[in-house]
């Protein structure tokens, strides 16, 4: 692969973007793919290298080009276009000839499940006023324990201060 064809592919490409009026100019061409026109113009004349990350920052603002043939001259100069998606339109049909009998089976579903997402609902409901509950038990629990901590500890004290005069008095 020569330097001449790279710079001769990367010049088709911005002709062909330019007849398709996709860019008016070069100097547009380089503001799009983040370089300076005198870039791209030292690029076409063969004075400057045209890189991987040029390439890329091409086919990256102008994503009809394809790599490949820029790159590489492998392939076609513009992607082939995708496929195009099943229309679901399509299928409406096969909906709307849908036997009576299913028809209704679906909508029984439907309603079995929104009478079961009600009922869970008010069953969250419950399990928020209980949890509630609880928080409010524990915290009257963590209440009374700290009151018998506090007896306690004045209970030790005053067994300590008990025994302190009862062993000056011995001694």
């Amino acid at each position: 692969m020569s330097k001449e064809s790279k710079i001769e592919r990367l010049n088709g490409a911005i002709n062909w973007l330019r007849s398709s009026r996709i860019i008016l100019s070069q100097a547009e061409f380089a503001e799009k793919i983040g370089a300076k026109p005198s870039q791209i113009s030292e690029m076409l004349k063969g004075k400057r290298p045209i890189s991987e990350r040029t390439i890329h920052n091409v086919v990256d603002s102008f994503p009809d080009l394809n790599f490949e043939w820029l790159f590489r001259g492998e392939g076609e100069m513009i992607k082939k276009p995708e496929p195009p998606m099943e229309d679901p339109a399509q299928n409406v049909s096969e909906i709307v000839s849908m036997p009576r009998e299913v028809w209704d089976a679906i909508t029984a579903r439907d309603r079995r499940i929104d009478e079961i997402l009600d009922r869970m609902k008010v069953k969250d409901d419950q399990v928020d006023r209980m949890i509630a509950k609880i928080d409010a038990r524990d915290e009257k629990i963590d209440a009374v324990i700290s009151l018998l901590k506090e007896q306690i500890k004045k209970g030790e004290d005053a067994a300590g201060q008990g025994h302190a005069a009862r062993t000056a008095a011995q001694g």
